[in-house]
């Protein structure tokens, strides 16, 4: 019987200062992580808001150099969720 030979990439995974998150309420948890999967690194950010009886789960995985550039607008896409009218 051959034995196969498994290769998994280096996986690192770091949380990101308070500072660099989100301006959203303090009502919302929300993480940002640092991830280095083979080289390649990216933030991997994770939310849940609280919208009327439900819950936005948000996660947005971006390189680093993008997101003082753009968290605000996912900041902005969080707070307009709003619950469906179901009429």
């Amino acid at each position: 019987m051959m034995e196969k030979e498994l290769q998994y990439d280096f996986i690192e995974v770091k949380e990101v200062s308070d500072a660099a998150l989100l301006p959203l309420d303090s009502q919302t948890p929300q993480m940002l992580y640092f991830l280095n999967e083979g080289g390649s690194v990216f933030y991997d950010y994770i939310t849940c808001r609280k919208v009327g009886k439900f819950y936005a789960f948000t996660q947005a995985i971006i390189p680093p150099s993008q997101w003082e550039k753009d968290k605000q607008q996912i900041a902005n896409i969080i707070l307009s969720a709003k619950e469906r009218n179901h009429s």
